[in-house]
């Protein structure tokens, strides 16, 4: 049973309390780009800190063995988009996590 779940993924879910091993992959495209960039200007709801803006763009390509129908074309629909944090600890910390999971292409 382990062996069949881990077939083909480079992480393993636990049935019963669903904790993932191994680090978890995604499947966007690997032309996608996140860029980030500082501006000293403030959030509503933030007044100390600056923000943090997040850039993501994704070029239309062709599907691989890894999507639902492979050697098809997809296309980036409303993009690029942008996202916005506060620059402060909370804001860094949540940073960190989706530059993680971009790079593991689950965002």
């Amino acid at each position: 049973c382990v062996r069949q779940m881990a077939q083909g993924q480079s992480y393993i879910q636990c049935p019963v309390c669903r904790t993932i091993q191994g680090p978890k992959t995604g499947g966007h495209p690997l032309t996608g780009e996140m860029r980030m960039t500082r501006h000293s200007r403030t959030l509503p709801g933030y007044p100390e800190s600056g923000t943090i803006i997040i850039s993501y763009k994704m070029i239309p390509g062709i599907q691989t063995e890894q999507h639902p129908h492979p050697g098809k074309p997809y296309y980036a629909h409303a993009f690029p988009r942008t996202a916005f944090l506060p620059d402060n600890q909370q804001g860094n910390y949540i940073l960190k996590m989706l530059v993680t999971a971009f790079r593991r292409r689950l965002t």
